[in-house]
């Protein structure tokens, strides 16, 4: 920026300036200011990736970034759409609830009331003076 005249002394409080040198000053000024708005933009934008890099190399282990390998060759799976057709039924069914805690029982079926029922008692060959005999349920 040394365009200006160099017969101007330092301690002068005002400076004539002749109409052309007062235009290609303000265009200078204009072109400065273009500059930096974008200059400023630039930056902004850079601090808004540098905290974006930072989030996810130092970020929460969820966020963490981990770098790909190279000699790993990538899938390009943009614009594929999985489609699955799937079929949906619809049950229904009854179930008998018991009414009280004792009708629960086991979940074997009863016997057939055509087979013969037979109680056998089975006595043990020694001793069993003095023995109590448990009874049935």
């Amino acid at each position: 920026m040394n365009d200006a005249p160099n017969y101007i002394p330092e301690n002068a409080e005002t400076i004539v300036l002749s109409r052309s040198e007062y235009v290609s000053l303000q265009l200078v000024i204009k072109k400065l200011e273009v500059e930096n708005s974008e200059l400023q933009s630039k930056v902004l934008y850079l601090q808004q990736e540098l905290g974006k890099l930072k989030r996810m190399i130092f970020g929460s282990k969820s966020e963490r970034f981990i770098p790909t390998d190279s000699s790993q060759l990538s899938m390009d799976l943009e614009g594929i759409e999985e489609k699955r057709e799937t079929e949906t039924q619809t049950l229904t069914y009854t179930r008998n609830k018991p009414k009280n805690k004792e009708d629960v029982g086991h979940s074997r079926m009863p016997l057939p009331a055509h087979l013969p029922r037979v109680d056998k008692v089975i006595e043990p060959d020694e001793n069993t003076e003095g023995a109590k005999k448990s009874e049935k349920k």
